[in-house]
């Protein structure tokens, strides 16, 4: 019994998949056929008539004709509609009954469709007012695609959906502007006159997007009282042919003045939408001054310098470049700082934009006037207390550094640098010119007293340690506030990332091959082993210790590189420490609580090593008993020794032994050190 419903079902299977198969067969054959230019109209309903009436499903003829194909997801009655073929599209209608309304792709119906053509019949009734997923009408379809004449064939229902609107609340006049249909636009206007500067705005942002500007033009010409003044310019320089509007409209300086509700003018919308042609026509207009330049956003306070050196658009940044080179007065357009002290070289550092870096130091070298005591461009600090070239080593934008390093110059001999102004001198630290402008940016420091090398060792970026150390302008020992070294920062990072520690290893190198002080002591009396230990791999530690790093040197708390690393849980570094050669030396280090030596206090106030991996990395602590455990002979003979060192477990023996660093006792000395355990097979 099982088996034979087993058969059945596969029956039943093999008949629905053969007799889908047939339907998908049949309806690309029709959709063939209507689709087929030319052909006459007679044969394609007679071949339509021949195929479904052999084919074997006939209770399925509505079901064939209404399916969607995966192609368009349109059915046969779109297909009649796309080709203008009305002959089928009547008989499909009348004589098979197919469902007019039929919803295709993104909601489009034969009316939506046959509202693209220029040979459909009459729109009326409930079929006008069918929308698709956008909210389109089939009214918002002939506006985007047909002509004047189309219009009428909406009859009475025309002037009644003049305010009907998509889903983005564009009416059917508003998508005609966009499309540029000027003739509708006046067919549209002479019907339902748009007397109020609420329609007329609509109208105008709508037919910014176009390609050329005909229809603006018009409104300019026609609607003159309506036209917006305001805000149509910026929209303009947001869109793709934006440029042709805006060489239709009247521009002064202060519309280029004017800022949108985000507190931008109109050339820097331009310069953020990366509109070249839109930033171009502005600039043809000659009402792009100083005064322009100098404007600021409103809550990020960016020129439209910052906002360029953002966007890297090298073309942008020529003509705008050449612009500024032909201004009055345009160093005020270079040093303005953003909300956060960054001027646009900032924010070129900061974005690894070399190219308008170079723009900017070529046209500042060429300033005629100099202010003797305040900065060049290149010294003056963020709110962060750091130059643009700092940010350039912070942010590894190694081609900005090599553009400053190329560009700004040893000399002030002909005194050609601008300065800052009094309030930017103000907020910057207290560095004074030199004269070697050169010389100083690169020895500049933070408000951590950190120079360059520090920074570029902190960030892991080895081939700027290399271009600094190669610069000889900078000691690779030179203490922070800290007292760290760049060293101390090259080690000091948590990261796993296998690419970040090659970098660093090659830190390391380059740093110690110029005479870096490997065992370097910080305010806290930490070497960078220490910082290693507490912080990197154990890749990093190794290559340390591979230069004849103190291992046994303790911090300030008397602690040395193991235990700093089992108190940040680094247990990559702790694990190599086990296995080192010197674990046990690392092993016999102790501190007192209370902060002073041994004398008149107890060891118990003590802590070690030992205690610090018990309390947390129980696992570590069971690798150093099994080290402090040794066999002898095998289990499997008549004698088994086992010898167990109890040195760091009983450590209140040893510890003030430690402490005044006497030699190392034997382990059989004592019999709290040692316990032998003696295991005798006795044969029976």
């Amino acid at each position: 019994m099982a088996t034979r419903v087993t058969t059945i079902q596969i029956v039943v299977d093999s008949n629905s998949s053969r007799e889908e198969k047939s339907i998908q067969t049949i309806y690309a054959q029709i959709k063939q056929v209507i689709c087929d230019e030319g052909a006459d109209e007679k044969l394609v309903a007679a071949n339509i008539e021949d195929k479904l009436k052999d084919h074997p499903y006939k209770r399925q003829k509505n079901e064939i004709l209404e399916k969607l194909d995966e192609e368009n997801n349109y059915a046969a009655l779109h297909y009649a509609v796309l080709s203008n073929n009305v002959s089928i599209f009547e008989t499909l209608i009348e004589k098979y009954k197919c469902d007019i309304n039929l919803i295709g792709n993104d909601g489009q119906t034969p009316l939506h469709l046959a509202a693209r053509s220029r040979e459909v019949e009459e729109a009326t009734g409930e079929e006008a007012l069918l929308r698709d997923v956008q909210g389109a009408l089939p009214i918002h379809y002939a506006c985007r695609y047909g002509t004047r004449e189309m219009l009428n064939l909406f009859g009475d229902s025309f002037t009644q959906l003049f305010d009907e609107k998509t889903l983005d609340q564009k009416r059917p006049i508003d998508v005609a502007a966009e499309y540029g249909h000027l003739d509708i636009i006046e067919e549209f206007l002479r019907q339902v006159p748009a007397d109020d500067s609420k329609s007329i705005t609509a109208l105008a942002y709508a037919a910014i997007r176009h390609k050329n500007n005909t229809v603006v033009s018009y409104l300019l010409r026609n609607q003159s009282n309506y036209f917006p003044n305001d805000g149509i310019l910026h929209a303009a320089c947001r869109e793709r042919y934006g440029h042709k509007s805006i060489s239709s409209l009247r521009i002064t300086e202060e519309d280029l003045q004017r800022t949108d509700q985000d507190g931008l003018t109109p050339l820097m919308v331009a310069v953020k939408h990366r509109r070249f042609e839109c930033v171009k026509a502005l600039l043809d207009t000659k009402q792009c001054t100083t005064s322009v330049f100098s404007e600021r956003s409103k809550n990020l306070k960016h020129t439209v310098l910052h906002i360029c050196a953002e966007v890297q658009y090298k073309e942008i940044t020529d003509i705008l470049f050449e612009t500024l080179k032909n201004l009055e007065n345009f160093r005020d357009t270079l040093i303005p700082q953003d909300v956060m002290g960054n001027t646009s070289l900032h924010i070129c550092a900061q974005k690894g934009n070399n190219y308008m870096c170079e723009k900017i130091l070529e046209l500042y070298k060429t300033l005629p006037r100099s202010n003797p005591g305040k900065k060049p461009i290149w010294l003056l600090n963020n709110y962060n207390k750091l130059t643009a070239f700092q940010e350039a080593v912070k942010s590894n934008q190694l081609q900005v550094v090599q553009a400053m390093l190329t560009l700004v110059p040893h000399t002030d001999s002909r005194r050609k640098m601008i300065r800052a102004t009094d309030d930017q001198l103000r907020t910057s630290s207290d560095i004074t010119e030199s004269k070697d402008p050169r010389k100083t940016m690169i020895r500049a420091t933070d408000d951590q007293l950190r120079t360059c090398l520090h920074i570029a060792a902190l960030k892991g970026n080895s081939e700027i340690v290399n271009l600094l150390i190669n610069e000889n302008l900078l000691d690779v020992n030179y203490p922070d506030m800290n007292d760290n070294t760049p060293l101390h920062n090259a080690v000091a990072w948590d990261n796993d990332d296998e690419e970040d520690i090659k970098e660093r290893l090659k830190c390391i190198q380059y740093l110690i091959e110029n005479k870096a002080d490997i065992n370097a002591y910080n305010i806290r009396r930490e070497t960078p082993l220490h910082n290693a230990s507490r912080y990197g791999s154990f890749k990093l530690v190794k290559s340390l210790l591979d230069h004849n790093a103190d291992l046994l040197v303790t911090n300030i708390n008397g602690m040395n590189c193991l235990e700093v690393a089992i108190e940040e849980k680094n247990e990559s570094v702790v694990k190599y420490f086990i296995d080192h050669d010197q674990i046990f030396d690392l092993m016999r280090n102790a501190q007192f609580s209370c902060g002073g030596n041994e004398k008149n206090k107890s060891d118990s106030w003590a802590d070690t090593p030992m205690r610090k991996l018990i309390v947390n990395m129980p696992d570590m602590a069971f690798l150093i008993l099994e080290k402090c455990t040794i066999d002898i002979g095998d289990e499997r003979t008549d004698l088994h020794k086992k010898i167990y060192n109890y040195e760091f477990l009983d450590d209140e023996y040893f510890i003030g032994t430690w402490i005044n660093g006497k030699k190392k006792i034997m382990i059989f000395q004592s019999e709290f050190i040692v316990a032998v355990v003696t295991c005798i097979q006795i044969k029976i």
